[in-house]
């Protein structure tokens, strides 16, 4: 992870020529895992590059709820999942339709809820394929 996000780092830096900050979010269920840097040397030469992580299995159901961000609901559908590891397909058919219409409730664009939704169904699979078939956008 480190390395990757030290390549972005590098690359956003040169081509915009302004100060970068770096967020790692943690989709993980450990609840013990909290990277915060990567190191690497070589003869003597040492290379630290650290950054802020996120750990979405930390946030609060029901404040992510009332948050007007729409990145909160793609963070509750994370935080959802990650607490269902181990649901089936009924018990995921039910939390991707309370947050279908989570997204419903907060009058977001189509696009935008399109854009979500693309991400659920990425995020959160069902092992019967035709499961996700009942969520079409209106």
């Amino acid at each position: 992870m480190g390395y990757l996000s030290g390549d972005y780092y590098i690359k956003i830096r040169e081509k915009y020529k302004v100060p970068v900050a770096a967020i790692a979010i943690l989709g993980d269920g450990n609840r013990n895992y909290r990277p915060s840097a990567y190191e690497e040397s070589l003869l003597g030469t040492k290379l630290t590059y650290e950054f802020t992580s996120y750990k979405i299995r930390d946030q609060n159901e029901a404040a992510l709820r009332t948050d007007p961000n729409l990145f909160a609901v793609v963070v509750l559908t994370a935080l959802m999942a990650i607490q269902q590891q181990r649901g089936d397909d009924e018990v995921l058919r039910g939390i991707k339709r309370d947050l279908y219409f989570e997204m419903k409730g907060r009058k977001m664009s189509k696009h935008t809820r399109t854009g979500i939704y693309d991400f659920l169904k990425y995020y959160v699979s069902f092992e019967d394929s035709n499961q996700f078939t009942m969520f079409h956008l209106a």
